[in-house]
């Protein structure tokens, strides 16, 4: 009996996911990853590198990416394990990820673009940066990783800890769930990000990404935001250490007349609770 219940839950989950239909299909060596877009039909593009274990890009900065959308096209990205995106048996490593990203930005026909990414995402978008500045006419940080990681362990180290004893909810650590506004948990995407976390949370890409996060942050510890492209970096005060998290970031500041920092008093999902301001600068810094 117990067989058939856990069977008829599986069959459960995969009609749920089955369902759910948001975003568009492009194929990147093979597989299909899912891209979200807001603001169809404007010029200027912003390309969104989600943090790290986040359950569904697409519709946890959905909020933001509308605030955007009647000026730019924003255009999230969920990478693999991520969201509606296939699984990779490639390795999880900064060089892989972001050539997957770079993949789907061609397949979409994009030159031109801003960078735009929250978390973890800083980490990727420091190497992709540098490797495509030709590329990327701008950085838009929310709250990323520095590039220091003695600066992230004690996040990290907690989140493996958790990985390791099979806990899935690690999304309550990162601000996925507690920190979504209450407007927010009204709506369907709700439901959605739960029937995504109950199919998909803690696949195989996502652990292996976690555990290769240190070896992740010491591969881009020599790297700077090239000159040529201006950087507005947003950053939440409220944390433990913000003076050594604000000095991390500057030292990561390029010569660029154009590049900000803006400290805002807010937790490390500050794309909720100070969209407008955020949206607001954005929009006065795009040139």
């Amino acid at each position: 009996m117990l067989i058939f219940s856990i069977f008829g839950y599986i069959i459960a989950l995969l009609a749920g996911v089955s369902a759910l239909d948001y975003g568009v299909k492009v194929d990147v060596n093979g597989l299909k990853m899912n891209v979200g877009i807001f603001g169809e039909g404007n010029e200027t593009n912003i390309v969104f590198l989600t943090g790290l274990g986040i359950i569904s890009p697409v519709i946890t900065y959905k909020l933001l990416a509308e605030s955007l959308a009647d000026k730019y096209r924003i255009i999230i990205i969920e990478p693999f394990g991520y969201g509606l995106s296939d699984l990779t048996k490639d390795e999880r490593n900064v060089k892989n990820i972001i050539s997957e990203y770079h993949t789907c930005v061609q397949k979409l026909g994009v030159k031109k673009y801003y960078l735009m990414a929250h978390s973890f995402g800083g980490i990727y978008s420091l190497a992709y940066s540098n490797e495509y500045s030709e590329e990327v006419l701008g950085y838009i940080g929310l709250d990323t990783t520095p590039r220091d990681f003695t600066a992230n362990i004690s996040l990290i180290d907690d989140i493996k800890e958790k990985l390791e004893r099979g806990i899935g909810m690690i999304a309550n650590k990162l601000g996925l769930m507690v920190l979504l506004p209450k407007s927010y948990k009204q709506q369907k995407d709700m439901e959605a990000l739960e029937i995504i976390l109950n199919y998909r949370f803690c696949n195989n890409n996502v652990v292996y990404e976690y555990f290769g996060s240190e070896k992740k942050v010491n591969s881009v510890s020599d790297l700077s935001f090239p000159d040529s492209i201006p950087t507005v970096l947003f950053l939440g005060s409220i944390r433990d250490n913000f003076e050594d998290f604000l000095s991390l970031h500057q030292e990561m500041k390029n010569a660029n007349p154009g590049s900000e920092t803006v400290v805002l008093n807010g937790n490390h999902c500050l794309f909720f609770e100070h969209k407008k301001t955020i949206s607001d600068k954005i929009k006065s810094w795009i040139k």
